[in-house]
């Protein structure tokens, strides 16, 4: 991106957006936003088993994503 000429205020694409596409999603960002894409969780932690999650996370032995589980009170 260059310096704006004199009287232009920057940055331009929050000025002028008329000149300026819009931004686009990649298509691969749009099929995860979807649900289309598996995600690998690696393991599902309880609440009180945090400390062991996150012993997991401090050793790299993660091969996917953690999930620590939540429950309500009245569940």
């Amino acid at each position: 991106m260059g310096a704006s000429s004199p009287g232009q205020r920057w940055p331009p694409c929050l000025t002028n957006a008329s000149r300026y596409t819009p931004y686009r999603i990649p298509d691969g960002y749009r099929t995860r936003a979807a649900g289309r894409v598996p995600v690998p969780v690696h393991q599902v932690f309880d609440l009180d088993q945090i400390q062991d999650a996150h012993a997991v996370m401090e050793w790299n032995e993660a091969a996917g994503n953690l999930v620590a589980r939540v429950t309500h009170p009245s569940a």
